[in-house]
């Protein structure tokens, strides 16, 4: 790890990190079992190695943050796929759950920065 990311994760390590959906949905498969990535359809585009790297990333915040718009969004692309929705399930008793209205993220300068492109 070179010592930019590792001053990040140290500055930020009890603040936390926010995953966003496609990350938390390779997160959520390959916890569950690292071989099921390349043979689903959303998560085919990563390797089992991507998975590596950004669960030891993940593992070295003390606090994972999530909304609940992300939680939806990944459990919608999981469908019925039963197994995961428990991983999912689980994760979901670990990660700090912030509520925060759609109207407050899109008045965020940087909502607009990321659609400007």
């Amino acid at each position: 790890m070179n010592e930019y990311i590792a001053g990040l994760v140290a500055g930020y390590r009890r603040k936390g990190i926010l995953i966003d959906t496609n990350i938390l949905l390779l997160y959520i498969v390959g916890s569950l079992n690292p071989q099921l990535i390349p043979n689903l359809k959303r998560t085919s585009a990563y390797t089992i190695q991507d998975f590596q790297i950004v669960s030891w990333l993940i593992d070295h915040f003390e606090v994972k943050v999530t909304t609940p718009h992300i939680l939806t969004e990944v459990s919608n692309l999981i469908g019925r796929r039963s197994e995961i929705q428990r991983a999912l399930g689980v994760y979901i008793n670990i990660v700090h759950e912030q509520f925060v209205n759609s109207s407050a993220i899109a008045a965020n300068e940087t909502f607009s920065e990321i659609w400007a492109g």
